[in-house]
């Protein structure tokens, strides 16, 4: 083999081993040596790799050092779901049990609503045998009959109908009461006592009343009665109801047929009355009259009105 065959494999092998190869070669000596020579800057740039590549072990640390903290910024977060608790059990659906138990309470409070049943003992209602139904003689049984009176214009009142009612039924004076208290100014004391002829034919030619001329000329004489006894008594309640010292007399009826149409007490007040020229004014009215202003009571024992 040449030397130059053997230069040229050296500088092959040279090579492959990092290094280069110089070749001085000229034409006088074609037998020189090749003299493999190692360039001075290549190792240079392998030094400077070695150092670049170092710190890259110490920047893997670093980070990693974010990954160790983050499952403690994990903990917090797990920390703070308790105190989510407390709205969970101000929550309305467990409402929900209570207004159940009181749709089922509500039918409990519907039981009472069946006690009108126990209106059913109720007392039946008796009254007096007047033989009517009439609506204005039971209102006037129940609520006026035998019930005191102390008003002078209503006790005036009271004297003028009873008059009026000699000869015809108590019912036939109730239908026309209204139209006697408009015609004779509401029974007005010192007005009816002081009609003249004009109105007392007025009064006479009123279909709505009793048309009696006799009655209504002793009604304007008993107003002129009353207004001397309040001059003398202080009032006409106080001289009516002097005959009994104030007192109700109750005869304790047992029965309608016990009731008297007149009795000793009704005789001395129309005797003292008819003194007084009061008209229109006997035993049989007076009794009527002392009934309907309540000195007599005479509801039966067993009236509910009594």
């Amino acid at each position: 083999m040449s030397n130059m065959i053997k230069a040229i494999i050296a500088a092959v092998l040279l090579a492959g081993a990092g290094g280069a190869a110089y070749f001085s070669t000229t034409k006088k000596d074609k037998n020189a040596v090749v003299v493999p020579v190692k360039p001075a800057e290549k190792p240079a740039p392998k030094a400077a790799e070695k150092p670049a590549e170092a710190p890259a072990p110490a920047e893997e640390p670093a980070a990693e050092a974010p990954k160790a903290a983050a499952p403690k910024a994990e903990v917090p977060a797990k920390k703070a779901a308790p105190a989510k608790a407390p709205a969970t059990k101000a929550a309305p659906a467990k409402k929900a049990p209570a207004k159940a138990a009181e749709k089922k309470a509500a039918p409990a409070k519907k039981a009472p609503a069946k006690a009108p049943a126990k209106k059913a003992p109720a007392k039946a209602v008796t009254r007096c045998n007047w033989e009517t139904d009439d609506p204005l003689a039971l209102d006037y049984h129940d609520n006026r009959w035998c019930k005191p009176v102390h008003d002078d214009q209503e006790l005036f009142a009271m004297l003028v109908l009873e008059s009026m009612q000699a000869g015809l039924s108590w019912n036939a004076i109730l239908q026309k009461e209204a139209a006697f208290r408009k015609a004779f100014n509401d029974f007005d004391i010192a007005k009816v006592a002081g009609y003249k002829k004009r109105k007392i034919d007025s009064l006479m030619n009123n279909e709505k009343i009793v048309r009696n001329q006799r009655k209504i000329e002793a009604a304007v004489a008993n107003a002129q009665a009353v207004l001397k006894i309040q001059e003398e008594f202080g009032s006409f309640d106080k001289y009516i109801w002097s005959f009994t010292d104030g007192k109700v007399v109750d005869h304790h009826l047992k029965k309608e047929s016990d009731m008297p149409a007149s009795d000793a007490l009704s005789e001395r007040v129309a005797k003292d009355m008819k003194k007084r020229g009061f008209k229109f004014v006997g035993p049989v009215i007076v009794y009527s009259y002392l009934q309907g202003i309540g000195v007599i009571n005479d509801h039966i024992e067993s009236c509910s009105f009594r």
